[in-house]
């Protein structure tokens, strides 16, 4: 048996009568009918508004304000874009927020996952407990071994 097989606990079961039981609190909806709780990739052409989609959605549930006519459930957010600077961000939160933002925090830089991005969210969102819903614009790799952290100057995965 390999050493990955050995690390794997033991299968976590419930007998049917019992899960249905149980009672469950409701998991999260951040946009009514679109967004739920979990991971979501938008992915499309360069250039086409990918990343002010992203930030117009961050601000509307931070603010607790409809999008496209659905429901939001307001919530901090922390909106992490690897190929801006604060400057560029400033002025497309100026334009999606018409200078009233909600409560939304901003990151340029941050570790690569698996190299301590896991850790730095982990620890934000223990400090933020009324946040629900981080965005990261660009997966990124690192242009050389030698750097530990992305920055605007990393490359896009292309798929």
């Amino acid at each position: 048996m390999t050493e990955e097989k050995q690390n794997i606990s033991k299968l976590k079961v419930i007998p049917a009568e019992e899960l249905l039981d149980t009672t469950y609190a409701p998991s999260g909806t951040l946009i009514d009918g679109l967004m739920g709780q979990g991971i979501y990739i938008l992915a499309g052409a360069p250039k086409v508004g990918k990343s002010w989609l992203v930030l117009w959605l961050a601000n509307q549930v931070s603010k607790g304000e409809p999008v496209w006519g659905l429901k939001t459930e307001q919530c901090g957010v922390l909106y992490i874009s690897l190929k801006d600077t604060f400057q560029r961000m400033q002025q497309r939160l100026n334009d999606v927020s018409g200078g009233s933002p909600g409560s939304i925090w901003l990151a340029t830089v941050a570790l690569y996952i698996g190299e301590g991005f896991e850790e730095q969210l982990t620890n934000f969102l223990a400090a933020h407990l009324h946040w629900r819903l981080s965005t990261r614009s660009s997966v990124s790799v690192r242009p050389d071994k030698s750097s530990t952290t992305t920055q605007s100057t990393t490359r896009p995965y292309t798929i």
